[in-house]
């Protein structure tokens, strides 16, 4: 797997959802860093990994941590959302 692939799997292992509704691909970038055919691929890549893990796979991409909240604490929320 390459060095992005491993990136977006833990992106994506870390950011489990969002307390926002996902949108249909499972993808949540406020930050707009993604353009239309890098979402494409990232979606793409994202059902092959839900197809082969048997469970659901989102993204979500923030620009804010609260006060005193770490990555994980916040991917942890999200979860339990």
């Amino acid at each position: 797997m390459s060095l992005w692939g491993c990136l977006q799997l833990l992106l994506a292992l870390l950011c489990l959802g969002s307390v926002m509704a996902q949108p249909a691909d499972g993808i949540q970038d406020d930050t707009h860093a993604l353009s239309d055919s890098s979402r494409r691929l990232l979606a793409d890549e994202m059902a092959v990994l839900k197809k082969d893990l048997g469970c659901d796979v989102w993204l979500s991409a923030g620009t804010i941590l609260g006060a005193g909240q770490t990555l994980r604490n916040q991917a942890r929320e999200i979860r339990l959302a």
